[in-house]
């Protein structure tokens, strides 16, 4: 049934199905949230529920209408995302608003596995490299498809997704569809930054607010997936609420990456020798270029560690301090401050508050 497997969103769920039920759902919906709070997700169930044959009971999930939009085939259904730049019209005969005009093979093939992604879990979050707008050819392409005769029953459904990626073109164009929408045609924009949307284009919209997923519920999720729960419990912590990421970071072996090298940091503050720190940093120094998140994750890892037992039984109040460092010192990561400068005072404090520890538990 709809909206049977969306995790933690149980109010908008129910406030959609009741306005759909008493015919007073808005034709142009703006789905706001964390990012992997299931925006997307959503959207996808609501164009099950606007196309599926038995929907006197909701949306079956086991219809041919509703396959076809769990795997992005149905007709009825336009998905739209940002897509890197292609080559130039310009000097084309080609003038039609084809998307995908322009671009290489490799990066259409690259298109058409993210998609594939997206059917097999609608938490996949849909990553083009060199994707920074969402395309006027996009929306051009858009309102061409919206204004046509469908082919098939049920009602037209439009999902963007990162609403606040679009160019001004662009937005200026989709702006025209809802000023101007479709009959039997319902529209829903997502995004995580909604400030960042043209205010004309958020006034036209009823928004709804999802909120962020737990700990406990990314967890859960993880755990029902066969990861152990003690593994389950680590990925929650480093992706706050962010579903999306956590399967990212599974699917890719990204984790087992940022573990190993989360164990190697822990035994440098194990080691309590200055020689250790320098090979350390060279490393982290070369990861900072594969972008901050990571370094973050992999220090939220080694907290996880060390509050588990990775060093020693440590009290309650050596541990808060030492999280108080390590905190820091992700925040730090964010600002773009000097790695090996981060680094080396995360050591030096971590083993100075393990140092102290140890030297009240001796005199005790």
């Amino acid at each position: 049934m709809a909206f049977d497997n969306i995790i933690g969103q149980e109010k908008w769920t129910k406030f959609l199905l009741d306005a759909w039920t008493k015919k007073r759902l808005a034709h142009a919906i703006l789905i706001s949230g964390p990012s992997g709070s299931g925006k997307e997700f959503l959207a996808l169930e609501m164009a099950k529920l606007l196309n599926c044959p038995e929907e006197e009971n909701g949306a079956c999930g086991s219809c041919s209408s509703c396959r076809r939009i769990s795997s992005i085939e149905h007709p009825n259904v336009q998905f739209v995302f940002p897509l890197p730049g292609g080559k130039s019209r310009s000097d084309s005969k080609n003038k039609s608003a084809d998307p995908l005009y322009g671009l290489s093979e490799e990066v259409i093939e690259t298109i058409q596995f993210e998609v594939t992604k997206k059917a097999e879990n609608p938490y996949h979050r849909i990553d083009i490299p060199k994707a920074k707008f969402i395309r006027i050819d996009s929306i051009r392409h858009l309102r061409e498809n919206a204004y046509l005769k469908s082919a098939e029953p049920g009602n037209k459904v439009v999902i963007v997704s990162r609403t606040e990626m679009m160019n001004d073109e662009a937005a200026n164009s989709f702006l025209k569809l809802l000023e101007e929408p479709p009959s039997e045609t319902y529209i829903f924009l997502t995004t995580s930054k909604p400030n960042s949307l043209i205010p004309t284009i958020r006034s036209r919209c009823q928004e709804i607010k999802l909120k962020g997923l737990t700990d406990d519920q990314v967890m859960e999720k993880l755990v029902s997936f066969g990861k152990p729960s003690e593994e389950a419990r680590t990925i929650a912590k480093i992706v706050e609420g962010d579903i999306s990421k956590a399967l990212k970071l599974l699917e890719e072996g990204e984790f087992e990456e940022r573990s190993a090298i989360a164990d190697e940091l822990v035994a440098v503050i194990r080691s309590g020798l200055a020689s250790d720190i320098v090979p350390m940093n060279r490393k982290l120094m070369e990861l900072s270029s594969e972008g901050k998140e990571k370094l973050a994750d992999i220090f939220q890892i080694a907290l996880n560690l060390i509050l588990g037992g990775g060093i020693a039984d440590i009290s309650r109040i050596t541990g808060s301090k030492i999280a108080e460092q390590f905190d820091k010192a992700i925040d730090l990561v964010g600002r773009n401050i000097y790695i090996p400068m981060i680094f080396s005072a995360l050591v030096f404090e971590s083993r100075m508050l393990l140092k102290l520890s140890q030297n009240k538990a001796e005199i005790r």
